[in-house]
Formats: structure tokens, C-alpha cells, sequence
């Protein structure tokens, strides 16, 4: 692809990426460069959304014929490295889900390599690939919106959702957390942005579970003391500091007369989300 084009995607990404992330403009800049040297296979990108610290781009992969979400996280500082510990974690739990409808399914991560550009013995100009990481890259199931972002637009539209989509959504939001729990597993960052809401044939649209970064297993001898997740969704015991609540039977209690509860009844009214 010409530089042209390049850099033409380099700024429609950046003006619509948040201010907050911290992949930036020159970061951007860096990641399509690497992305159209290292791995040919993916085209036609879009931006989909950003946080704090990652990218999300829609692609098409063309080996596999499918359009695809690669989110991206970069490697140059401690929080950086900590960011992909917490991504790989997230991988490999989705991995385990991968026949589950109510989660969010993963292909395939990777690393892009630092380049830079040199000479042959002839002359020549090549690229030489060093070994240091640039970017962490995961590969998964394209779902364009999340339940936030459906409801916004809904609320912006002065559009109520119909009762039976409530009920749909209630419910896959209910079978996605019942899939972790039954496995003794604890998601940690319970919000409507991390439900993705996904083409299907059956209702029009299904209700996936993402970013597993935080989860962790749960045993009797086990207590959370630390805090994770989002600040205006952590339930009033973590925020007191008293993490007691992290036995399996009473995470799904938490779920439900915590998350659930404010979660559905926020979403389908014109109210603001009540700080659980």
C-alpha cells in the first residue's frame, strides 16, 4: 500500500481515537506501518473504539475471510507490559470459552517488531526487523457496538427497546456471567461496555462477554483484597475495603442484586447509571 493511503488511515484513526488513550497519533503512525510490513493478510481497516490504554481496529483478514476486531496495546513502559500480561490472560480465557454464545470469541495474538530501515551490500534499501516488541495484537470476533454505545444511541433517538429485546438482552447478560461462574471464575468488570452486542440470526443480535483481563478463579481460600475494575461499578464491600464477598456462591449474588439490578434498570430507562 502507498504511503499515501497510509497516512490518509493514519488520520482518520487519529481523529477519532480518545484523547485518553495512549495510543496516540505517532503511535498510530508506528502500528499501521508495522501492521502493512509484518502482517499483509489484514486489510480494509477501521476504527472501532479505544480506552485508557488500547485500540480497537476493524479489519478484514483475508487468509481467513472474515472481518475480524485487533485490538492493540503497546509495549514501551511498565504499565504497557502490565496492560499485555492482562490481555494474554484474557486470550487465553476466552480461548477456553470458545464454543460458548455468550463470550466473546478469539483467533489468534501476536506481537509487532520493531523496524527500521537499512542497506544491502548492493546498495539497496531493506527493512530489518529487530527483536523488540512494538505492539500487542489480538485478533477477535467482530461485534461493532456495545450495550453502552446501543443505548445511547437508542436514548439519543428517543427510541425505548422494545420489552422482549430487554428480556433477550437480561437474559444472554445472565448466561454469559453463568458461563464464567459455573467455572468458578469471577469477571471483576461487570459494565455495559463489556458486552458487545453481535449480528445473529436468531433475534438480530446476540450479547457477548469481553475483556477478561481482570478475572480470576475463585476457591473458598481465596479473598480479593485488591481492587480491580471500574471505579463506578465496584460493589459498596470493595469499595469499604472489606473484599469478603469472593466465595463462588456470593459472587453470583453480587451479580445479581449489585450489577444486574442497576445495570437493566439504568438501560432501559432515561436515567443515569447509579454508582453501584
Amino acid at each position: 500500500m502507498s504511503m499515501k493511503i497510509q497516512n490518509e488511515l493514519v488520520e482518520i484513526i487519529s481523529n477519532k481515537v480518545s484523547k485518553e488513550c495512549q495510543i496516540q497519533k505517532v503511535s498510530i503512525k508506528e502500528l499501521i506501518k508495522l501492521m502493512f510490513s509484518q502482517k499483509k493478510h489484514f486489510k480494509n481497516f477501521e476504527y472501532l473504539s479505544s480506552g485508557a490504554y488500547a485500540l480497537v481496529l476493524k479489519a478484514q483478514n483475508s487468509q481467513q475471510n472474515r472481518q475480524v476486531a485487533l485490538k492493540f496495546l503497546g509495549s514501551s513502559n511498565k504499565e504497557d507490559k502490565d496492560g499485555i500480561e492482562s490481555m494474554k490472560k484474557e486470550y487465553e480465557m476466552l480461548q477456553k470459552f470458545s464454543n460458548s454464545e455468550c463470550l466473546v470469541n478469539v483467533y489468534d495474538c501476536f506481537y509487532l517488531m520493531e523496524e527500521y530501515d537499512d542497506e544491502d551490500d548492493d546498495g539497496n534499501k531493506i527493512i530489518v526487523q529487530t527483536e523488540n516488541k512494538s505492539f500487542f495484537v489480538m485478533e477477535m470476533e467482530l461485534c461493532e457496538n456495545n450495550l453502552k454505545q446501543l443505548f445511547d444511541s437508542l436514548r439519543k433517538q428517543q427510541v425505548p427497546p422494545p420489552k422482549e429485546m430487554k428480556e433477550i438482552i437480561a437474559i444472554q447478560m445472565i448466561e454469559g456471567l453463568n458461563n464464567l461462574h459455573v467455572k468458578n471464575i469471577m469477571h471483576r468488570d461487570i459494565k455495559p461496555q463489556n458486552f458487545l452486542v453481535c449480528a445473529s440470526k436468531e433475534y438480530g443480535f446476540s450479547i457477548k462477554l469481553c475483556d477478561l483481563g481482570f478475572a480470576s478463579a475463585v476457591s473458598k481460600s481465596k479473598s480479593f483484597m485488591s481492587k480491580k475494575g471500574t471505579d463506578a461499578y465496584f460493589a459498596p464491600e470493595v469499595e469499604a475495603g472489606q473484599s469478603r464477598i469472593q466465595v463462588f456462591n456470593n459472587s453470583v449474588i453480587l451479580f445479581f442484586k449489585v450489577y444486574l439490578h442497576q445495570i437493566v434498570r439504568s438501560l432501559f430507562t432515561r436515567t443515569h447509571f447509579i454508582r453501584a
